[in-house]
């Protein structure tokens, strides 16, 4: 057996580098994610309001997180939740209920597949003092 192993070294070390590429690749273009899936590829992230002006105040949001769901996770390429900030930009609304966009701040190379909700509903109030 020993002489065995020393023939043939080099090559049962190129067979077990070629499986591993194999399953590397294999992972990377999403042939293996269904049965083959290490981490999570969804979050759920607080929403953030920006550019609200001082004598204003939420009085009322329709949803205070939104899940998103990335598109091809990449195996060696590992996220986290503060990876990614979702947010809404109040800088010209109305006093009263207003539909606004969530923006996602997510890392280069990475897409998202799906986002829920699109949109929140916000209720703005002026401020008494």
């Amino acid at each position: 057996m020993r002489d065995f192993y020393n023939r043939y070294k080099i090559l049962i070390i190129a067979l077990m580098i070629a499986a591993v590429l194999w399953l590397y690749v294999n992972y990377q273009e999403d042939n293996l994610r269904e049965s083959f899936d290490l981490s999570t590829n969804q979050f759920e992230l607080n929403i953030e309001a920006i550019n609200l002006e001082d004598d204003l105040y939420i009085k009322d949001i329709s949803d205070q997180y939104v899940l998103i769901k990335l598109k091809r996770y990449r195996f060696f390429n590992t996220y986290s939740q503060n990876d990614f900030k979702a947010y809404i930009d109040l800088s010209e609304v109305r006093i009263g209920d207003n539909i606004r966009k969530i923006h996602i701040q997510f890392p280069e190379g990475v897409d998202i597949e799906e986002q829920k909700p699109l949109f929140i509903r916000v209720t703005i109030e002026k401020d008494k003092k």
